[in-house]
């Protein structure tokens, strides 16, 4: 298998696993705060979940032409 996709694929998911991380660090102080903050993270983690699939998507193509 191709060296640069195996770095790119891992890339990936670190960048993937990162995002993740971050999605569950949260401020509890105030109620309201977290509310408004679960909303934005639900957002974000919709987008990111989107970016890393269409990425695995690429790299499913760039492999099966490789292949």
């Amino acid at each position: 298998m191709d060296q640069t996709f195996l770095q790119w694929l891992m890339a990936v998911v670190e960048e993937w696993e990162e995002n993740a991380q971050a999605w569950w660090v949260e401020d509890m102080v105030h109620q309201e705060w977290w509310w408004a903050g679960n909303i934005i993270q639900e957002e974000t983690r919709d987008q990111a979940d989107q970016q890393f699939w269409a990425k695995l998507l690429f790299l499913k193509r760039q492999w099966v032409q490789v292949v």
